[in-house]
C-alpha cells in the first residue's frame, strides 16, 4: 500500500464527520448545529459534555449512560427508549450524557464516572487491551458504518476491484476516523493489494475528490458522506466493508466488570430497554429523531433523521438473526482490525459477552 498526501493547503477547521465535534459558534448545549453548520463550522478537538433534559420523575435505580460523542442519529435508539419509558419500565432512572467520543466514553465507565457507555468496538478492544475492567454486553451496530464509495465507471464491488486505484481517505487524526483507516488497511493486507495508492485528504475534500475524478474511490460513512452524495444527486457505488468480508462489530454497550458481577439484572435491563428503543426507532425514525432534538436541543429534526435512517442499516448484517447479538466472528474481525493499527490485543472472550441479550430480542429483517 502506497500513501501520499493530498495537495498542500493552509489548515482549516475540519468537518464534523466523526464522534468528536464541537460547535464553534457557542460552547453552550443549546447552541447546537444544523447540518449546514456541521459541514462548515465544527472542530474535532473538543466537545461540550452535555446531559439530556430530565425525563419524567421515576423512582428507579439511578444510572448514567454516556454516549459516544454528541447526541445525534447514531444514538437515537437510546434516547427514544428513554422517551418511551423503556428504561423506567426496567426500574432504571437513566441520565444520558454526551462525551468526546468512544475513547472518552469507555474511559468514563472504566473510572466509574458512568455506568454504561455507547462506544465503538475498536475503542473497547483498545481499552480492554490496556487493562480497563470493561466488557461489551451488546453490539447495537452489527456491521461497520464505513463504506467504500466509488465512481460508477470504476466500481468497487469486491476487493480485487481496488487494484491499481487511487483511494482517498481522511487525513484527520481524530480517533473516530481510526476505524475507517484500520478497516481499509486490513482489507488491503488480507487481499494482498499492494498496488493501491492511498491519497490522504482533508475530510472536506473526500466527496469533491471523488466527484472530480481525482481519486477512483474514497473511504467514508453511510451516515455522512453517503448523505452528501444524496444531496448532490451524485451517482456512486457504495460497498460496505461487511460486503467486502470484514464483518467487524460496531457501536456497542459497554459496562464495568464489577457491575456485571454485582448487578447482572440491571445490566440485562439496560440491554433489553436499549434494544427495544432501537426496534422502535427502526419502525418510526421520525419520532426517534424528535426524541433526540427534544432531549438535547440537537438542531432540526431532519438533521437527526437523515443520519438515523442511514444508520438503521447497520443494526443487522447478512448473518444476524436478532438485534444486539453479533455473529461470533465479528469480534475476532474487530481484533484483526485493531491489530492493523498496532494495538495490543486481549483474549476475545474478555471483550464481549452475549449473556445479556434477551431471548426475545427484536428480530432482524428477513
Amino acid at each position: 500500500m502506497r500513501s501520499r498526501p493530498g495537495r498542500r493547503r493552509r489548515w482549516q477547521p475540519s468537518q464534523g464527520r466523526g464522534e468528536t465535534r464541537t460547535p464553534t459558534i457557542s460552547a453552550a448545549c443549546g447552541a447546537r448545529r444544523g447540518f449546514a453548520l456541521g459541514l462548515l463550522a465544527l472542530l474535532v478537538t473538543s466537545v461540550c459534555g452535555c446531559t439530556a433534559a430530565p425525563g419524567p420523575p421515576t423512582t428507579g435505580r439511578p444510572l448514567r449512560l454516556v454516549l459516544n460523542g454528541l447526541a445525534g442519529g447514531q444514538q437515537a435508539g437510546f434516547l427514544y427508549a428513554r422517551a418511551l419509558g423503556y428504561y423506567a419500565a426496567e426500574g432504571i432512572d437513566v441520565q444520558v450524557d454526551e462525551s468526546r467520543g468512544s475513547t472518552d466514553a469507555v474511559a468514563r465507565v472504566a473510572s466509574g464516572r458512568s455506568d454504561v457507555a455507547v462506544a465503538d468496538a475498536l475503542a473497547i478492544v483498545r481499552a480492554r487491551a490496556s487493562g480497563a475492567p470493561v466488557t461489551a454486553v451488546s453490539t447495537v451496530f452489527q456491521v461497520p458504518r464505513y463504506m467504500i464509495f466509488s465512481r460508477p465507471d470504476q466500481p468497487v464491488r469486491q476487493p480485487g476491484d481496488l487494484r491499481g486505484k487511487q483511494v482517498g481517505i481522511s487525513a484527520t487524526t481524530a480517533s473516530a476516523d481510526d476505524l475507517g483507516r484500520a478497516l481499509f488497511a486490513t482489507l488491503l493486507a488480507r487481499n494482498g493489494l499492494d498496488d493501491v495508492t492511498v491519497v490522504e485528504l482533508q475530510p472536506a475534500e473526500l466527496v469533491p475528490s471523488l466527484h472530480s475524478g481525482r481519486v477512483a474511490a474514497i473511504v467514508g460513512r453511510m451516515d455522512f458522506e453517503a448523505l452528501q452524495f444524496q444531496r448532490l444527486s451524485q451517482a456512486v457505488v457504495a460497498t460496505s466493508f461487511a460486503d467486502l468480508g470484514l464483518d467487524a462489530a460496531g457501536l456497542s454497550l459497554v459496562v464495568r466488570d464489577d457491575l456485571i458481577q454485582g448487578d447482572p439484572a440491571l445490566v440485562a435491563g439496560v440491554v433489553r430497554a436499549s434494544l427495544r428503543g432501537w426496534a422502535a426507532a427502526r419502525q418510526d425514525p421520525a419520532h426517534a429523531a424528535r426524541a433526540v432534538v427534544e432531549q438535547f436541543l440537537a438542531g432540526m429534526d431532519e438533521d437527526v433523521a437523515g443520519p438515523l435512517e442511514s444508520d438503521l442499516a447497520a443494526l443487522c448484517g447478512p448473518h444476524n438473526a436478532v438485534l444486539g447479538l453479533p455473529v461470533a466472528a465479528s469480534w475476532m474481525v474487530t481484533e484483526q482490525v485493531a491489530g492493523a493499527l498496532g494495538s495490543p490485543l486481549p483474549a476475545t472472550a474478555a471483550i464481549y459477552t452475549d449473556r445479556f441479550v434477551p431471548a426475545d430480542a427484536p428480530p432482524c429483517p428477513g
